[in-house]
């Protein structure tokens, strides 16, 4: 999905965004993710830094909080790189994560 069809469906989705970080930022953000991000992902972070959708209580992780998570999960649970992307509003244990290994890349778990 292209950014601009992404751009045209935040609105669609009520989506209440946040300010995104300039390039150098965001490429300095995935260096700390291993494996490959999908081209949608990298998309939808140039436009937001996550965001809230209250009507659907759910928010999309902003990437400082992605790397946090995704550091706790791998601790616990897996080695396969991945990167937290959402979550239902107080469900924050058992996040919506996009896996970033190649062969699997763009696949999405919980």
């Amino acid at each position: 999905m292209t950014t601009k069809k992404i751009e045209a469906l935040i609105p669609d989705l009520w989506l209440q965004t946040v300010e995104p970080w300039d390039s150098a930022a965001l490429k300095e953000f995935w260096g700390c993710f291993a494996g490959r991000i999908p081209a949608d992902v990298a998309a939808f972070y140039s436009l937001t830094d996550g965001g809230e959708i209250p009507e659907l209580e759910c928010r999309f992780y902003g990437l400082e909080e992605a790397i946090e998570i995704a550091e706790h999960i791998k601790g616990l649970r897996t080695e396969i790189p991945l990167i937290p992307f959402f979550e239902a509003s107080g469900e924050a244990s058992d996040p919506i994560c996009v896996i970033l290994e190649p062969g699997l890349a763009g696949t999405v778990v919980q």
